[in-house]
């Protein structure tokens, strides 16, 4: 894009309306404003808005000196200026990005479905335009008018396909819309679009471009390149498809079960307003496809950051189970194994989201009947009361069965000096559960810092023989990359984005708080406290100085905003030299 002087026009956004509607508004709010060129004409419109992406290339420059730019929007049909508006722009220094908005009166002119018109950026004193955008108007009627839904598919290396193995994709894995147009010419086909549902109802903008014509059968394939989140995709997805505004169709597509051959039918595509993941999952019901908790999780399991260890033992015990699973269903005998474990590792190193893993991978391999997790500690078994313990553990367990009792920091219940420590209570009735070979429909993970843990058992010869080393699990420290891949994460999944200095100075952050972390370091639970109680604080009180911030603004993270790291690097001392000057 060329520039005038220090601005450069990065997008132009436009929302044709009826003026009388807004009373006194001059335009209207910044969510209306879109990225599509077709629009359906309302015999009322008499304005059209707006919105201009403006960079200052300057910004970073010290001794840049702002001016004032006279700039136009014109609306243009062939070479005649149908409607303009002129505004000036001058940026501050230090000011990276200004969002104006005009609008263009066209009481005095008919808009016509007959043509093309061109949206015009320029600087007052060029003629040429810095940026352009053509639009085109449609007349309203049946979405069938439009296009028909033929079939769908995910389209990979030349294969159809109804889902997706793996739950993130590149590029190259599209989905592809076969569609007829049985009432209008090839030059009268509106622009389509696709929106991405992801499992918290959140959904992104798909672009789309036409493919393979065929003008004698009036069919043509839509094709929309498909980015996928393993933290927000897993399971399924939904896509909807809409023209000029309306929605004509929506798909509920699986991507956590192997590649299935084959297309969507037209009676698959089932429109869900207010989509949830629940509704999703309804509409695989209804088909016979719903995905298992377990293969989620194992896909949830994959794509956790880190834990290498864990998840090689943790897809060992996955593949044992459902081994004895198809042999018990084939009437051949299943010797028992032990189910207890130990979870060892520090805070925040994802034991307890393992174990909720764990529970769904069990119930899947009919090891467990329900697969849930209830989660203990010393302060919720124990009171100040002299064998309340007991009590409270026997409700735990009743309460865990057919799933996990999960018990963490369980070292806090072994205290040997103190002869009347209620943990003895809890203990012993946990004694009680694992002794009995014939309850076999719970299990129950202690976790917490390693060496405790070990010891603890070392001093209980009786909780020792239960936890055999096959069932330790080791939770590593996450690795400084490890660290910054999790928030990185974090911020793609809620839809915030960092500058490449706030990405170099989080890095440089997490990198300084892993090589001084104490014993207590949190792991992924230190990132999440940085980000909600520094990096996302600080970002609001910067935003609350802004006037009218946009979209961008509201998700773009400065270096500005990442805290300073609190262990300096000192320079290493220079050695002087013995003697004395000359």
């Amino acid at each position: 894009m060329t520039k005038t002087n220090y601005i450069q026009v990065v997008n132009i956004q436009v929302y044709p309306y009826e003026y009388s509607t807004y009373f006194h508004q001059d335009f209207p709010t910044l969510d209306k404003f879109t990225n599509c060129k077709h629009f359906l004409l309302d015999p009322d419109q008499n304005r059209i808005a707006v919105a201009v992406d403006l960079l200052n290339v300057e910004w970073m420059n010290p001794d840049f000196v702002p001016n004032s730019v006279n700039m136009a929007v014109e609306l243009r049909l062939d070479d005649e200026v149908v409607a303009s508006k002129d505004f000036a722009v001058c940026f501050s220094p230090g000011v990276e990005e200004m969002h104006p908005r005009v609008y263009l009166d066209l009481t005095d002119y008919e808009l016509s479905t007959e043509c093309e018109y061109e949206i015009w950026v320029r600087a007052l004193r060029n003629r040429n335009p810095i940026c352009t955008k053509t639009i085109r108007f449609f007349k309203s009627g049946p979405i069938k008018d439009f296009m028909s839904i033929r079939s769908g598919y995910f389209y990979t290396s030349g294969q159809k396909l109804r889902c997706l193995e793996r739950a993130e994709t590149d590029y190259g894995d599209c989905f592809a819309l076969d569609l007829a147009n049985d009432q209008r010419c090839w030059n009268e086909i509106p622009e389509l679009e696709g929106w991405l549902y992801d499992n918290k109802g959140n959904r992104q903008r798909l672009e789309a471009f036409y493919d393979d014509y065929d003008v004698k059968a009036k069919t043509f394939r839509a094709i929309f390149p498909v980015k996928l989140n393993p933290d927000l995709h897993s399971g399924h997805v939904y896509i909807e498809f809409s023209i000029l505004g309306h929605v004509f169709g929506g798909l509920v597509v699986q991507t956590s079960m192997a590649n299935e051959e084959g297309v969507f039918a037209p009676d698959e595509f089932v429109t869900i307003p207010g989509y949830t993941f629940e509704k999703g999952l309804a509409v695989l019901d209804k088909r016979g496809e719903r995905t298992s908790k377990g293969s989620i999780a194992r896909k949830q399991l994959e794509n956790m950051v880190g834990l290498s260890n864990v998840k090689r033992k943790l897809s060992d015990c996955d593949h044992l189970m459902r081994f004895f699973l198809m042999r018990k269903r084939q009437g051949l005998p299943v010797q028992p194994f032990p189910l207890h474990a130990l979870f060892l590792g520090s805070p925040g190193t994802g034991k307890t989201t393992v174990a909720k893993l764990m529970g769904a991978l069990l119930k899947d391999a009919g090891v467990l009947s329900k697969g849930h997790v209830v989660v203990k500690e010393r302060a919720s078994l124990i009171n100040q009361y002299y064998g309340s313990g007991e009590q409270r553990t026997h409700d735990a367990i009743e309460e865990a069965q057919g799933g996990i009792l999960f018990i963490d920091e369980a070292y806090q219940l072994y205290a040997p000096n103190e002869p009347k420590d209620p943990g003895k209570d809890v203990i012993r009735s946990l004694l009680t559960v694992l002794a009995d070979e014939q309850n076999r429909d719970i299990m129950v993970i202690l976790a917490g810092y390693t060496e405790p843990v070990l010891k603890m058992l070392e001093m209980n010869p009786g909780l020792s023989s239960r936890f055999p080393r096959s069932n330790h699990y080791v939770f590593d420290d996450y690795t400084p990359d490890e660290l910054i891949e999790i928030a990185r994460r974090y911020f793609m999944s809620n839809s915030y984005q960092l500058t490449p200095d706030a990405e170099k100075a989080l890095c440089s952050l997490l990198r300084s708080d892993y090589e001084h972390r104490q014993k207590d370091f949190g792991n992924a639970r230190h990132v999440m406290n940085i980000i909600q109680t520094g990096i996302l604080p600080s970002m609001a009180r910067r935003i609350s100085h802004a006037t009218a911030p946009d979209r961008d603004a509201l998700s773009l993270i400065q270096a500005s905003d990442i805290p300073a790291p609190r262990f300096l690097e000192l320079p290493a001392p220079s050695h002087r030299p013995l003697g004395f000057a000359a």
